[in-house]
């Protein structure tokens, strides 16, 4: 029987897990104790193409580990959801997020947190959940525990209330917005004007008004400057020590870590390892792991960590300065990584996306994730992305924010023969169907198999101890 010659990185090479853990762990949205499942594998080498294709069929990454929710059974359905970069639309509240940031650096004075209070409570809290997108029931494959922080809502007692009944229901934003839209576009026909043509001109205002909040002045008191550094890089090592202790601080302070929980190695596992390392460059932006370093007079104050693929910028983690927290650096961050992806794509017209990490229609702490316009939401069944309307939002009320197909397309096969898929076994590369397979494994490595690879069109290794 002979081998198959492979050098890397021709092939991405991933390690599977055991799919027989049927009992469920603790899951890390809605703190039940055995409802959460999930597929998972290691990837001891992948390329960034393999990778934008299985985040998105639902996967994602912490460090090396992959994951994926098994949507039909775990207690929390989750949804891969991303940002249309090109077409941002900017909120009254993250407008008003970028108008305290300018007033900052333009008279250094912090702002009081009487006047802020509840934006201050409520964002300095978003990119923990925007980023921190590894469930608590895989977190101990990379060594790392976290909490997911909470917000707290002060309700405030009435003594008439109005029965729930005779309270009209509120229509829904994403409803209204496309009444006011269709409204314009009559406006416009009645004048004569083209609406595809305004509301694309619209489109390239927004890109550079939020490109422009984060362009410094010469009369700035505060001078805020960002810098891109990848992973592994001199420029990276340079700065590491920096980093842990600024990882640290956040995670002590935010998580209630415990110092010997944000140990450097544990760090480096966490956000500086990737499966990354010896992906070729291709096209006209480099891919892999980057880390964005947010500085106020020369002071590192946040960091953004992100990985850069074909089409898209995908969010792994952000931290900051808890000092820094009144101006809401979580939102900050997401929108100077939007504002990010369109710079990138003024080098490459295919970066369109700024991917979220997953979406849980059923936990509120995840609401304000639709707030970044327009989105998308992957369906879990034919894994096509939607747009996140008011249709699919019923969809999900519909079920309580349960395991649904948002789309009535028909779910779409894999052409990938399995038969063909490599396994990676004894140092020698075999097809699927040469692997000598034991019988009561037979089952569970063919699911698995079709799992990893389905759609994938890359070259993919299943490694086999």
């Amino acid at each position: 029987m002979c081998s198959v010659r492979v050098e890397p990185p021709t092939h991405s090479i991933v390690e599977y897990f055991h799919l027989r853990d049927e009992s469920g762990r603790s899951c890390g949205y809605c703190k039940g104790e055995h409802g959460s499942f999930s597929d998972g594998m290691w990837a001891h080498s992948m390329s960034c193409e393999n990778y934008e294709s299985l985040i998105n069929n639902g996967w994602r990454r912490s460090g090396c580990y992959l994951y994926k929710p098994r949507n039909s059974k775990t207690c929390c359905p989750v949804y891969t959801i991303r940002n249309i970069s090109s077409k941002v639309e900017i909120t009254r509240s993250q407008r008003k997020v970028l108008k305290r940031f300018k007033k900052y650096l333009h008279d250094g004075i912090i702002p009081t947190k009487t006047k802020y209070s509840r934006d201050y409570q409520q964002q300095s809290n978003t990119m923990e959940l925007l980023h921190s997108n590894t469930p608590a029931n895989v977190q101990h494959h990379v060594n790392k525990t976290h909490s997911t922080p909470s917000i707290q809502v002060v309700e405030e007692k009435m003594d008439d209330v109005t029965p729930e009944s005779q309270v009209p229901k509120k229509e829904h934003p994403l409803k209204k917005k496309r009444l006011r839209r269709e409204r314009k576009r009559a406006k416009l026909i009645a004048k004569g004007e083209d609406p595809e043509e305004f509301f694309k001109r619209n489109e390239r205002n927004r890109v550079n008004e939020l490109r422009d909040f984060f362009k410094p002045k010469h009369d700035d008191k505060v001078r805020f400057s960002t810098k891109l550094v990848q992973v592994d890089s001199p420029d990276f090592d340079d700065v590491f020590t920096n980093e842990h202790l600024l990882y640290m601080k956040y995670q002590m302070h935010t998580h209630g870590d415990k110092e010997h929980d944000c140990r450097a190695s544990q760090f480096r596992r966490f956000l500086c390892d990737n499966p990354f390392n010896n992906s070729p460059d291709k096209g006209a932006v480099k891919q892999g792991t980057f880390h964005t370093h947010y500085y106020m007079n020369d002071n590192l104050i946040a960091v953004g960590v992100v990985d850069v693929l074909a089409s898209c910028v995908s969010s792994v983690y952000f931290f900051y300065d808890p000092d820094y927290s009144f101006l809401s650096p979580g939102t900050l961050g997401a929108l100077h990584e939007i504002s990010f992806v369109n710079e990138m794509r003024a080098i490459d017209p295919s970066l369109q996306y700024y991917y979220l990490g997953y979406y849980i229609h059923k936990c509120d702490k995840m609401k304000y994730k639709r707030k970044f316009r327009p989105c998308q939401l992957l369906c879990p069944v034919n894994n096509q992305f939607v747009d996140f309307d008011t249709r699919i939002n019923n969809i999900l009320d519909q079920v309580n924010g349960g395991f649904s197909k948002l789309t009535t397309n028909q779910t779409i096969h894999s052409n990938n023969d399995v038969n063909n898929v490599l396994i990676l076994h004894n140092r020698r590369v075999l097809p699927f169907d040469r692997y000598p397979k034991k019988e009561e494994e037979r089952e569970e490595l063919t699911q698995y198999v079709e799992l990893v690879t389905s759609r994938i069109a890359s070259n993919m290794l299943v490694y086999r101890s």
